[in-house]
Order: C-alpha cells, then sequence, then structure tokens
C-alpha cells in the first residue's frame, strides 16, 4: 500500500533483495493505494545461491520500474527432511542423520524418521530379528508415510517436506506421491538405493 493514490495503473514488483526478476506483481488500479499479489512459493528461500542459510529474507518493492522505499522482512524456516527407511529396517537405520549432533542438525535441518516418535506413525516393512512376520504391503505403509508427513506439518507448521529415502523406503514413497498424495506436500526427494524397476 502506498501512502498516495496512484493516477493511473501502476504496476507493483515485489523483489526478493538482490534479485532482478519479480517473486509477484500486482497492478494497483487508477485511484487506489493498494493491491494485492498472488501467492508466491518461497521454495528455497532459505538458503542464498553460495548454500549458506538465510533465515531472514527482505523483500523490496518497484512500481513502474522505479525503487519504491520501505521494505518487509520475513522469516524463513527449512522444510522438515522425512527419512524414509527400506525392507527389513526401521527408523534406526538413519540414527547418524537425527538429534542435536545427527549429520541434519550439523547443516541446520531438522529430521524425522518414520517410527522415530517424534510424531505419529509407524510402517511394518520387515525385520531380520522376525523374518517371518507379516509386513505392510507398499500401499499400506504408502498411506502410512502420508499421515506421518501430515503429522510433521503440524508439528512443524511446514507447507512441505523433503524426503530422503533408502530402498523399499523410495518404492513406499513413490507409491505415496503417484497414487495417495492428494495436495502436494512433497518438495523433493533424494533416492538412495532403491530398485526402480521394482
Amino acid at each position: 500500500e502506498l501512502s498516495e493514490a496512484v493516477t493511473s495503473d501502476s504496476q507493483v514488483d515485489f523483489l526478493l533483495a538482490g534479485m532482478d526478476a519479480p517473486v509477484a506483481t500486482c497492478t494497483i488500479k487508477a485511484g487506489q493505494r493498494g493491491c494485492k499479489s498472488d501467492s508466491f512459493s518461497a521454495l528455497g528461500w532459505y538458503w542464498d545461491s553460495d548454500g549458506n542459510a538465510r533465515p531472514q529474507r527482505e523483500i523490496n518493492t518497484r512500481v513502474n520500474g522505479q525503487q519504491a522505499g520501505g521494505s518487509l522482512n520475513v522469516s524463513v524456516s527449512p522444510r522438515p527432511v522425512v527419512l524414509v527407511h527400506g525392507f527389513n529396517a526401521d527408523w534406526h537405520g538413519w540414527d547418524k542423520y537425527l538429534g542435536p549432533q545427527g549429520y541434519l542438525a550439523t547443516i541446520g535441518l531438522h529430521g524425522y524418521a518414520v517410527g522415530d516418535g517424534q510424531v505419529q506413525g509407524v510402517m511394518k516393512t520387515g525385520s531380520l530379528s522376525d523374518a517371518t512376520a507379516r509386513t505392510n504391503t507398499i500401499a499400506e505403509n504408502a498411506v502410512i508415510l502420508g499421515q506421518f508427513i501430515d503429522n510433521v506439518q503440524s508439528a512443524t507448521g511446514a507447507e512441505k517436506v523433503d524426503l530422503v529415502v533408502h530402498r523399499m523406503g523410495g518404492m513406499i514413497s513413490r507409491y505415496y506421491i503417484d497414487r495417495v498424495m492428494t495436495d502436494v506436500d512433497v518438495a523433493q526427494m533424494i533416492i538412495l538405493g532403491t530398485p526402480m524397476a521394482g
């Protein structure tokens, strides 16, 4: 919103400090003082181009190509990482990634391994200590993964999560994304050793 009404329709560009391309735009109609942009994605804003954490970002505005006074500082958080284990495994396979001394914490991220108790949700993919026990199907585990992701989102306020998946966990995650997920709640998936041919 400007301090005075504009005399003709005016384009407003919203720019992330240090960037030339606008992240959003809107048009102030003649005789009006303000406009509202459409929602826009802030995925990746937590990291600068050198891979350093940037928990605060500045948004500037241009009106008809001219820099407008004032700016807005916004707080941004990294997406939580959901770790999905594979066949005959459980969340302990991710122990080195979790906790305050884990790999994810050292790079400024918080990890949630399916079944670790931070939020509700446990997949059944088999156990080496009980090799004859019944497992869930990939489809059943995909539903559990979806509930786990929902619980992580509720706990953190995140719109999306990143997945890091191992072996059968990749097949479960692919099934979830393709056949179970209704809202796009996964931003990216990193796959480790999943047999993509089935």
